[in-house]
Protein backbone atom coordinates (compact mmCIF):
# COMPACT_ATOMS: atom_id res chain seq x y z
CA UNK A 1 0.00 0.00 0.00
CA UNK A 2 1.46 3.39 -1.01
CA UNK A 3 -0.16 6.52 0.40
CA UNK A 4 0.94 9.72 -1.28
CA UNK A 5 -0.40 13.14 -2.30
CA UNK A 6 -1.67 14.81 -5.43
CA UNK A 7 1.13 16.75 -7.19
CA UNK A 8 3.49 17.80 -4.38
CA UNK A 9 0.88 17.75 -1.63
CA UNK A 10 1.72 16.16 1.74
CA UNK A 11 0.13 16.06 5.18
CA UNK A 12 -1.50 13.90 7.85
CA UNK A 13 -3.88 11.12 6.91
CA UNK A 14 -6.02 8.46 8.55
CA UNK A 15 -5.72 4.94 7.05
CA UNK A 16 -8.36 2.31 7.73
CA UNK A 17 -7.83 -1.34 6.76
CA UNK A 18 -10.86 -3.62 6.95
CA UNK A 19 -12.34 -6.79 5.49
CA UNK A 20 -14.74 -6.45 2.54
CA UNK A 21 -18.33 -5.59 3.40
CA UNK A 22 -21.44 -4.25 1.67
CA UNK A 23 -20.54 -0.69 2.52
CA UNK A 24 -17.25 1.07 1.85
CA UNK A 25 -15.01 1.55 4.89
CA UNK A 26 -15.03 4.99 6.41
CA UNK A 27 -11.77 6.91 6.70
CA UNK A 28 -10.72 7.65 10.29
CA UNK A 29 -10.43 11.32 11.18
CA UNK A 30 -7.93 10.61 13.97
CA UNK A 31 -4.45 11.92 13.10
CA UNK A 32 -2.66 8.66 13.76
CA UNK A 33 -1.69 5.47 11.99
CA UNK A 34 -3.58 2.45 13.30
CA UNK A 35 -1.69 -0.74 13.91
CA UNK A 36 -2.08 -3.34 11.19
CA UNK A 37 -4.20 -6.47 11.84
CA UNK A 38 -2.90 -8.81 14.53
CA UNK A 39 -1.33 -11.19 12.00
CA UNK A 40 1.02 -8.35 10.97
CA UNK A 41 3.61 -7.33 13.51
CA UNK A 42 3.03 -10.05 16.09
CA UNK A 43 6.31 -11.69 15.04
CA UNK A 44 9.71 -10.15 14.34
CA UNK A 45 9.70 -11.34 10.72
CA UNK A 46 6.37 -9.56 10.18
CA UNK A 47 7.45 -6.26 11.78
CA UNK A 48 5.55 -3.21 10.50
CA UNK A 49 7.78 -0.61 8.80
CA UNK A 50 7.37 2.79 10.47
CA UNK A 51 8.93 6.25 10.42
CA UNK A 52 8.82 9.29 12.67
CA UNK A 53 5.20 9.77 13.78
CA UNK A 54 2.46 8.39 16.02
CA UNK A 55 1.04 4.87 15.84
CA UNK A 56 -1.80 3.18 17.71
CA UNK A 57 -1.61 -0.56 18.31
CA UNK A 58 -2.86 -3.33 20.56
CA UNK A 59 -1.30 -6.47 22.00
CA UNK A 60 -4.62 -7.80 23.27
CA UNK A 61 -5.31 -11.38 22.18
CA UNK A 62 -2.01 -11.83 20.31
CA UNK A 63 0.12 -14.98 20.70
CA UNK A 64 2.95 -14.95 23.22
CA UNK A 65 6.62 -15.87 22.65
CA UNK A 66 8.68 -15.94 25.86
CA UNK A 67 11.96 -15.75 23.91
CA UNK A 68 11.13 -12.59 21.95
CA UNK A 69 13.07 -10.25 24.27
CA UNK A 70 15.83 -12.76 25.11
CA UNK A 71 18.61 -10.68 23.46
CA UNK A 72 17.93 -8.15 26.25
CA UNK A 73 18.22 -10.98 28.83
CA UNK A 74 14.49 -10.81 29.51
CA UNK A 75 11.94 -13.63 29.38
CA UNK A 76 8.44 -12.29 28.80
CA UNK A 77 5.00 -13.68 29.49
CA UNK A 78 2.96 -11.09 27.56
CA UNK A 79 2.15 -10.69 23.85
CA UNK A 80 3.92 -8.04 21.81
CA UNK A 81 3.88 -6.08 18.55
CA UNK A 82 6.99 -5.59 16.37
CA UNK A 83 7.92 -2.51 14.35
CA UNK A 84 10.99 -1.72 12.28
CA UNK A 85 12.51 1.58 11.23
CA UNK A 86 15.56 2.83 9.38
CA UNK A 87 18.19 4.93 11.17
CA UNK A 88 18.76 8.52 10.09
CA UNK A 89 22.01 9.24 11.93
CA UNK A 90 20.14 11.26 14.58
CA UNK A 91 19.01 10.53 18.13
CA UNK A 92 15.69 8.68 18.01
CA UNK A 93 13.13 8.22 20.80
CA UNK A 94 10.34 5.64 20.90
CA UNK A 95 7.84 5.82 23.73
CA UNK A 96 4.37 4.77 24.86
CA UNK A 97 3.99 7.81 27.15
CA UNK A 98 0.64 8.96 25.69
CA UNK A 99 -1.66 8.17 28.63
CA UNK A 100 -4.75 9.04 26.59
CA UNK A 101 -4.15 5.92 24.46
CA UNK A 102 -1.83 3.60 26.39
CA UNK A 103 -3.99 1.76 28.90
CA UNK A 104 -1.63 -0.84 30.42
CA UNK A 105 1.88 -1.27 31.89
CA UNK A 106 4.14 -1.43 28.84
CA UNK A 107 7.70 -2.49 28.06
CA UNK A 108 9.75 -1.42 25.01
CA UNK A 109 12.84 -3.18 23.65
CA UNK A 110 14.97 -2.05 20.68
CA UNK A 111 17.21 -4.38 18.66
CA UNK A 112 19.54 -4.46 15.67
CA UNK A 113 20.32 -7.40 13.43
CA UNK A 114 18.22 -10.03 11.71
CA UNK A 115 15.31 -11.72 13.46
CA UNK A 116 16.17 -14.78 15.48
CA UNK A 117 19.57 -15.60 16.95
CA UNK A 118 21.22 -12.59 15.27
CA UNK A 119 19.18 -9.96 17.16
CA UNK A 120 21.25 -7.74 19.43
CA UNK A 121 19.80 -5.69 22.28
CA UNK A 122 20.10 -1.90 21.92
CA UNK A 123 18.04 -1.13 25.02
CA UNK A 124 15.01 -2.07 27.08
CA UNK A 125 12.76 0.02 29.34
CA UNK A 126 9.81 -0.50 31.63
CA UNK A 127 8.59 2.52 33.61
CA UNK A 128 10.11 5.68 32.12
CA UNK A 129 6.89 7.75 32.24
CA UNK A 130 4.55 6.37 34.85
CA UNK A 131 3.81 2.78 33.81
CA UNK A 132 4.79 3.51 30.20
CA UNK A 133 8.13 3.19 28.47
CA UNK A 134 10.70 5.24 26.54
CA UNK A 135 14.05 4.54 24.87
CA UNK A 136 16.41 7.02 23.17
CA UNK A 137 19.44 5.99 21.14
CA UNK A 138 21.79 7.34 18.44
CA UNK A 139 20.87 5.75 15.11
CA UNK A 140 23.20 5.00 12.23
CA UNK A 141 22.19 6.01 8.73
CA UNK A 142 20.63 3.13 6.80
CA UNK A 143 20.68 0.65 9.70
CA UNK A 144 17.40 -1.14 10.43
CA UNK A 145 16.19 -1.28 14.04
CA UNK A 146 13.48 -3.56 15.46
CA UNK A 147 11.09 -2.27 18.16
CA UNK A 148 9.09 -4.65 20.36
CA UNK A 149 6.18 -3.26 22.40
CA UNK A 150 4.98 -5.70 25.05
CA UNK A 151 3.70 -5.69 28.62
CA UNK A 152 4.93 -6.03 32.17
CA UNK A 153 4.26 -9.55 33.52
CA UNK A 154 1.32 -10.88 31.44
CA UNK A 155 -0.32 -7.53 30.76
CA UNK A 156 -1.72 -6.54 27.36
CA UNK A 157 -3.79 -3.70 25.96
CA UNK A 158 -3.81 -0.69 23.66
CA UNK A 159 -0.82 1.62 23.25
CA UNK A 160 0.13 4.85 21.52
CA UNK A 161 3.67 4.64 20.11
CA UNK A 162 5.45 7.95 19.44
CA UNK A 163 8.60 7.93 17.30
CA UNK A 164 10.55 11.18 17.25
CA UNK A 165 14.04 12.37 16.32
CA UNK A 166 16.28 14.94 17.92
CA UNK A 167 18.62 17.08 15.88
CA UNK A 168 20.57 18.29 18.88
CA UNK A 169 24.12 17.01 19.18
CA UNK A 170 25.43 15.59 22.45
CA UNK A 171 27.45 18.06 24.48
CA UNK A 172 31.15 18.28 23.69
CA UNK A 173 33.27 16.98 26.51
CA UNK A 174 35.75 19.83 26.04
CA UNK A 175 33.03 22.42 26.72
CA UNK A 176 32.10 21.13 30.20
CA UNK A 177 34.15 20.65 33.38
CA UNK A 178 35.73 17.20 33.45
CA UNK A 179 35.89 15.39 36.78
CA UNK A 180 38.53 12.69 37.12
CA UNK A 181 37.20 9.59 38.83
CA UNK A 182 38.48 9.01 42.38
CA UNK A 183 40.47 5.83 43.18
CA UNK A 184 38.84 2.62 41.94
CA UNK A 185 37.56 1.59 45.39
CA UNK A 186 35.09 4.48 45.17
CA UNK A 187 32.24 3.65 42.83
CA UNK A 188 33.10 -0.04 42.57
CA UNK A 189 29.83 -0.97 44.32
CA UNK A 190 26.32 0.42 44.39
CA UNK A 191 26.65 1.45 48.05
CA UNK A 192 29.77 3.45 47.18
CA UNK A 193 28.31 5.10 44.07
CA UNK A 194 29.91 8.41 43.10
CA UNK A 195 27.52 11.35 43.45
CA UNK A 196 27.30 13.33 40.20
CA UNK A 197 25.23 16.11 38.64
CA UNK A 198 24.86 17.38 35.07
CA UNK A 199 28.30 17.48 33.45
CA UNK A 200 31.04 15.21 32.09
CA UNK A 201 33.08 12.64 33.99
CA UNK A 202 35.93 10.28 33.21
CA UNK A 203 36.50 6.86 34.68
CA UNK A 204 37.92 3.40 34.07
CA UNK A 205 36.66 -0.12 34.69
CA UNK A 206 40.02 -1.73 33.93
CA UNK A 207 41.15 -4.11 36.65
CA UNK A 208 38.01 -3.80 38.78
CA UNK A 209 36.10 -6.65 40.37
CA UNK A 210 33.40 -8.40 38.31
CA UNK A 211 30.04 -8.72 40.08
CA UNK A 212 27.99 -11.02 37.83
CA UNK A 213 24.72 -9.93 39.48
CA UNK A 214 25.41 -6.17 39.41
CA UNK A 215 22.96 -5.45 36.57
CA UNK A 216 20.49 -8.20 37.48
CA UNK A 217 17.37 -5.97 37.62
CA UNK A 218 17.99 -5.20 33.91
CA UNK A 219 19.69 -8.41 32.75
CA UNK A 220 20.45 -11.81 34.21
CA UNK A 221 24.23 -11.62 34.53
CA UNK A 222 27.33 -9.80 33.31
CA UNK A 223 30.98 -10.76 32.92
CA UNK A 224 32.63 -7.33 32.94
CA UNK A 225 33.61 -4.91 35.74
CA UNK A 226 31.71 -1.67 36.25
CA UNK A 227 31.54 1.70 38.01
CA UNK A 228 28.51 3.09 39.88
CA UNK A 229 27.29 6.70 39.94
CA UNK A 230 24.37 8.35 41.72
CA UNK A 231 22.29 11.27 40.42
CA UNK A 232 19.22 13.04 41.81
CA UNK A 233 16.23 13.49 39.50
CA UNK A 234 15.21 16.99 38.43
CA UNK A 235 11.73 16.36 37.08
CA UNK A 236 13.13 16.61 33.53
CA UNK A 237 14.39 14.07 31.04
CA UNK A 238 17.89 12.96 32.00
CA UNK A 239 20.30 11.48 29.48
CA UNK A 240 23.50 9.63 30.37
CA UNK A 241 25.88 8.47 27.66
CA UNK A 242 29.42 7.27 27.05
CA UNK A 243 29.48 8.81 23.55
CA UNK A 244 32.86 10.39 24.21
CA UNK A 245 36.27 10.28 22.57
CA UNK A 246 37.54 9.24 26.00
CA UNK A 247 35.65 5.91 25.77
CA UNK A 248 37.97 3.27 24.33
CA UNK A 249 35.94 0.06 24.70
CA UNK A 250 32.49 -1.40 24.00
CA UNK A 251 30.47 0.03 26.88
CA UNK A 252 27.09 -0.79 28.43
CA UNK A 253 24.91 1.53 30.54
CA UNK A 254 22.17 0.64 33.01
CA UNK A 255 20.05 3.01 35.09
CA UNK A 256 18.15 1.94 38.21
CA UNK A 257 15.74 3.35 40.74
CA UNK A 258 15.33 2.29 44.36
CA UNK A 259 17.77 1.35 47.10
CA UNK A 260 20.84 -0.75 46.34
CA UNK A 261 19.23 -3.72 48.07
CA UNK A 262 16.05 -3.48 45.96
CA UNK A 263 16.96 -1.89 42.64
CA UNK A 264 14.44 -1.61 39.80
CA UNK A 265 15.48 -1.30 36.16
CA UNK A 266 14.81 2.07 34.52
CA UNK A 267 16.69 1.41 31.29
CA UNK A 268 19.68 -0.39 29.75
CA UNK A 269 21.57 0.20 26.51
CA UNK A 270 24.50 -1.25 24.59
CA UNK A 271 25.31 0.34 21.22
CA UNK A 272 23.54 3.69 20.90
CA UNK A 273 26.47 5.59 19.36
CA UNK A 274 28.60 2.99 17.59
CA UNK A 275 30.01 0.87 20.46
CA UNK A 276 28.99 3.34 23.17
CA UNK A 277 25.77 3.68 25.12
CA UNK A 278 22.92 6.09 25.93
CA UNK A 279 19.94 5.91 28.30
CA UNK A 280 17.26 8.62 28.55
CA UNK A 281 14.43 8.62 31.08
CA UNK A 282 11.90 11.00 32.62
CA UNK A 283 13.26 11.60 36.11
CA UNK A 284 11.19 12.44 39.16
CA UNK A 285 12.26 15.50 41.15
CA UNK A 286 14.43 14.68 44.18
CA UNK A 287 14.41 10.93 43.49
CA UNK A 288 17.82 9.22 43.45
CA UNK A 289 18.91 7.08 40.49
CA UNK A 290 22.02 4.94 40.19
CA UNK A 291 23.97 4.58 36.95
CA UNK A 292 26.11 1.54 36.22
CA UNK A 293 28.82 1.76 33.51
CA UNK A 294 30.14 -1.64 32.45
CA UNK A 295 31.18 -3.45 29.27
CA UNK A 296 29.88 -5.73 26.55
CA UNK A 297 30.91 -9.33 27.22
CA UNK A 298 34.09 -9.07 29.35
CA UNK A 299 35.24 -5.72 27.90
CA UNK A 300 36.69 -3.04 30.18
CA UNK A 301 38.57 0.22 29.72
CA UNK A 302 38.40 4.00 30.00
CA UNK A 303 35.20 5.95 29.45
CA UNK A 304 33.79 9.46 29.34
CA UNK A 305 30.36 9.80 30.94
CA UNK A 306 28.07 12.70 29.94
CA UNK A 307 25.01 13.65 31.98
CA UNK A 308 22.54 16.23 30.66
CA UNK A 309 18.93 17.23 31.18
CA UNK A 310 16.20 18.46 28.86
CA UNK A 311 12.57 19.48 29.26
CA UNK A 312 10.12 16.58 28.88
CA UNK A 313 8.26 16.30 25.59
CA UNK A 314 4.70 17.62 26.07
Amino acid sequence: ILVFGYASSSGTYGLTISTPSMSAPSVSMTPSTSNAPSTVGDRCNGATLVDEGYYVGSTFGLPRDETEASPCSTSISSPGVWYRLIGTGMDMTVDTCDSTTTNYDTYIAVFTGDCGASLRCMGINDDSCGLSSSITWRTEIGVEYKILVFGYASRSGTFGLTISTSRTSPPSVSMTPTVTQPPSIVGASCDEAIVVTEGSYRGSTAGLYVDAAAASPCRSSISSPGIWYRVVGTGTRLTVDTCSAATNYDSYLAVFGGDCASLSCVGINDDSCHLQSTVTWLSQANVEYVIFVFGFSSDSGDFGLNIRSSNPIP
